[in-house]
């Protein structure tokens, strides 16, 4: 009788082997109605029955069926979304990412295998509103500074520069096109010599930019 009830528990034990209990559910974390396959309300204040609102999503990480992970949504679309309740008035930030390459202007850049880092852009575009104004005498033979800079960091740029000039000459003889200026871009503020020469090695060299304008 022994043997007998032995043999019957091994082939109790062997028909559970052969024979899985699957078992779905999902995890919720402070909210008896879990969105996902797993789910935390950090602030506990999601709706126990309804889906919460967007409002009630900000607080929550989920991972759905299809392997997304949501922060702040309950919905995510892709792989990875963040919603932070951020406008386009008072935007909040969703990303931070100090991997000791972090600066001033850079921008997040990946390889050929997706990894990302903070890098230097390419091409760095900046609008840039200048205010001064200068007085130019006529025939002069020097480069005159006109009383206006901008500071930029080491690289290499190119400047799109708009000037907005009037001609105060009240000489009655002028006539549209008789008159030139010509600018040039330097390193410092003081006045220089003739076009041409007397440039610090540090300047954009004397890249000159002629035009002529008419009395408006």
């Amino acid at each position: 009788m022994k043997k007998l009830i032995n043999i019957k528990a091994l082939l109790a034990l062997g028909a559970i082997l052969l024979n899985p209990i699957w078992i779905f559910s999902e995890i919720g974390i402070h909210t008896p109605n879990p969105q996902g396959v797993f789910n935390v309300d950090a602030g506990k204040n999601n709706n126990s029955l309804d889906e919460p609102t967007a409002i009630q999503q900000l607080d929550d990480f989920v991972v759905n069926a299809s392997g997304n992970v949501g922060i702040g949504t309950t919905v995510p679309s892709k792989k990875l979304e963040i919603v932070t309740g951020g406008t386009d008035i008072a935007p909040v930030p969703g990303i931070k990412l100090n991997d000791g390459y972090q600066k001033p202007d850079y921008v997040l850049t990946s390889d050929a295998d997706g990894v990302g880092i903070w890098k230097a852009p390419a091409v760095l575009m900046k609008q840039l509103s200048l205010s001064g104004t200068s007085t130019l005498a006529e025939n002069i033979p020097v480069s005159k500074y006109a009383g206006v800079y901008v500071d930029l960091p080491l690289g290499r740029w190119a400047i799109n520069l708009v000037v907005a000039m009037t001609f105060s000459n009240a000489d009655a003889a002028y006539s549209i096109g008789n008159h030139f200026v010509r600018f040039r871009v330097e390193d410092d503020t003081n006045d220089h010599g003739v076009v041409g020469t007397d440039v610090s090695k540090d300047a954009v060299e004397p890249r000159l930019a002629s035009a002529s304008f008419g009395l408006s």
